[in-house]
Parts: structure tokens; C-alpha cells; sequence
């Protein structure tokens, strides 16, 4: 009865102009606004967990190249400080097609190998066994949902499964090549609904991916028309967390949406915290830029925006560190290798963290991850 009312007053919602919250501020910020200024350059250099954290085997040459860098990694995470890295997939993993049967054949070989030689259990693992966005798009018959539903609540029991995600409802086109793996599942979807009254039942956390601006393939697309998504997204979203107060809830990638809107829901429901992401904003590098990265340019130092250093301070019991690095992925010279990890993403990582107190540092670091997904 609770889901048959919300998808009714929902839908009244969204059809008939109805009020939604209004939140601080649904255009970009200024990407010239205000620097957190720093007097010291010191590194963060206690342990980390990595609560976001991809193995995506494109292109590395096989299963012995794969065996070999999963190995380094492992190595890497003993001498670099690493205490976990939480595993998921990606919106687009459970995307059907016969390439991406082969894709995932040999990523789920990638993981197995992961798990099999992990003695000293750093990995973690989110699951989204799913795919209820890619049902959506492809007007999946009812049969086919339902038995996505019943692999959600076997995961839901499954101890080696920690949590649900990465969940992508709403995952649009940052360069002009992924125009072809749009997803728009809206959230007024009554199958998303009853996902949601699961994994609260459960007491799991759910990774939620939802952009609530479409860059339309972002500042290297010539013909990008960028479209809000905000009523669609966050301001639902808020409607419907009124419903579910017990369900635990990460916004991915520091929510990609201003400070001020993450605030606001930050303040409403306690049970909600947020991945950060460090990404930066460049006019045309980057393809971040419609998803307010929380600093300018691409180097930490001195380059966090002002109003995101406060509010991670100030609620610093609310967020977990994430890279969102894609493991294994081959693109431009290997960026998914395990030096690459540790040399670029982590050290970036520890960067931002020395920014910021002690205090704080720890508890986004590793304390609150240890907190809210290994306890």
C-alpha cells in the first residue's frame, strides 16, 4: 500500500506541475568563484579506504596480462597504505549486447582472480545485479523484472555483497561517443520503487550515480545543447527519501550537483551521505565540467573550491573518499594500470585529504567507511 500511494502522488507530481522543494540553486556555479587558500602543502598520509573502485578489463591483453596486474595492485595496496578498496560495477556494466557479454565474461574473471589470491581481504565488493535502468530503456516485459528483483534480494542475503551499486538511473553523454549509452530511467518507475523498500528493509547502502545535468556529450560535442535535470532527479529524489527515512543512501561523485543542493540534503536526511569525487573543472578539458567538480583545474593544491572545503569540513561525518578508477582499463597508455592508480589517483587523493584537519582527514579517509559499510 506504502508504494502504490507514492507512485500515485508521484506521478501527480510530475504530471500536473506540482510544488517540488525548492533547492539553492539549480544552475552551475561559478567556475571562478572563490579558492580555499592553504598555508601549508602537507599530504595526508594515514590509511585509506577506497569506497568507489572499478575493474574493467578493455584491451590488457588476456587473462595471464590480467592475473599479472591484479597481483601488482595487490602488492601496491600493502606498501601505499590502502586498507580496503570497495569494487562495484558501472551503470553501463549490465547494458545488454553481445559485446558486452564478452565484457562481462572476462570482467568476471577479473573479479574471481581478485578475490581468489586476496589473502588479506582488501577487496570489497558492491553488487547490482539488476540492471533495472537498461530494463527501462528497452521496455523489458514484466517477467524479466521480476526476476531482476528476485536477484536483488539474493544479494541482499549475501554476505560477500555489502551493498547495492553503482546504480545509474540517470547517466548521460559527458563526451560526444557515449551518446550512444544514455540511460533515463525515471524515478517514478514502479519496479525503482520497490527497489528502494528492499534495501531499506535490508539495512544495505545504495550507490546512486544520478546526474541532474545532461552536457548533451560536453565542451568537445560542437552541437551540445546541456539540459537541467534537477526536477527530475534531486528534487524527486527528495520526495521520495520522505517516504523511505530508513533507507541508506551514497551519492557518487559528491552528488554532481553545487555544495548548496548537497547541503540541503544532507541537512534533511541523516541517513544520506556522499562519495567525493576529486575532480576538477578545466573550459575545455574536462568532462566533468556540467557535474560541478569541487575544484578548478586539475592540480589539489590550492584549487578546492572555498565553499566545497567548508561544507566537507563542516560535515565530515557525512562523506567517504572515492576514485572511481577504472581498473585494467586500456586508454591512453594504460590508464587503468596499477601504477596509475597509486601514482595519479591516490596520490591526488592524498593531496585534497592534507588539505583539510586532522580530524577530518581520517574520518573521510577511512573512519566513517569503516563506519557506515564494514561494521
Amino acid at each position: 500500500m506504502k508504494l502504490k500511494t507514492l507512485l500515485l502522488t508521484l506521478l501527480l507530481i510530475t504530471t500536473s506541475g506540482g510544488v517540488l522543494a525548492e533547492f539553492p540553486n539549480e544552475r552551475m556555479s561559478d567556475p571562478a568563484r572563490e579558492l580555499h587558500q592553504s598555508w601549508h602543502s602537507r599530504e595526508y598520509s594515514g590509511p585509506i579506504i577506497d569506497t568507489h573502485f572499478h575493474i574493467t578489463p578493455a584491451g590488457v591483453g588476456g587473462k595471464e596480462n590480467a592475473e599479472e596486474y591484479i597481483e601488482e595492485l595487490l602488492e601496491l595496496l600493502d606498501t601505499n597504505n590502502i586498507m580496503n578498496i570497495i569494487e562495484m560495477p558501472t551503470p553501463n556494466d549490465l547494458r545488454p549486447g553481445e559485446k558486452l557479454e564478452r565484457y562481462t565474461k572476462h570482467r568476471m574473471y577479473a573479479i574471481d582472480y581478485v578475490y581468489e589470491i586476496d589473502s588479506s581481504n582488501k577487496f570489497l565488493g558492491f553488487c547490482e545485479p539488476t540492471g533495472l535502468p537498461h530494463l527501462y530503456m528497452s521496455e523489458a516485459l514484466e517477467d524479466e523484472i521480476n526476476s531482476a528483483l528476485d536477484e536483488l534480494d539474493s544479494a541482499l542475503k549475501n554476505d560477500n555483497c555489502i551493498g547495492i551499486g553503482e546504480f545509474g538511473p540517470y547517466h548521460f553523454a559527458k563526451i560526444p561517443k557515449q551518446k550512444k549509452s544514455v540511460i533515463v530511467m525515471p524515478l517514478t518507475f514502479k519496479p525503482f520503487l520497490k527497489m528502494l523498500s528492499m534495501i531499506e528493509d535490508s539495512g544495505k547502502y545504495l550507490v546512486l550515480h544520478m546526474e541532474p545535468m545532461d552536457s548533451d556529450g560536453g565542451p568537445l560535442a560542437e552541437d551540445a545543447n546541456p539540459e537541467s535535470y534537477h526536477s527530475e532527479t534531486l528534487k524527486l529524489l527528495d520526495e521520495i527519501l520522505n517516504n523511505f527515512p530508513n533507507l541508506k543512501l551514497v551519492l557518487a561523485h559528491t552528488a554532481m550537483t553545487n555544495s548548496g543542493n548537497l547541503k540541503y540534503l544532507l541537512d534533511k536526511y541523516p541517513n544520506l551521505i556522499s562519495g567525493i569525487k576529486i575532480q576538477g573543472h578545466h573550459i575545455s578539458k574536462s568532462n566533468w565540467n556540467y557535474l560541478e567538480p569541487i575544484m578548478k583545474g586539475f592540480k589539489p593544491y590550492n584549487n578546492l573550491y572555498k565553499d566545497w572545503f567548508e561544507l566537507i569540513e563542516n560535515y565530515s561525518n557525512r562523506f567517504v573518499i572515492e576514485t572511481d578508477f577504472k581498473f585494467l582499463r586500456l586508454k591512453r597508455h594504460f590508464s587503468g594500470s596499477p601504477e596509475n592508480y597509486i601514482n595519479k589517483h591516490i596520490n591526488k587523493v592524498r593531496k585534497i585529504l592534507g588539505l583539510f584537519s586532522k580530524d577530518t582527514a581520517e574520518k573521510i579517509a577511512y573512519k566513517n567507511a569503516q563506519k557506515y559499510f564494514l561494521q
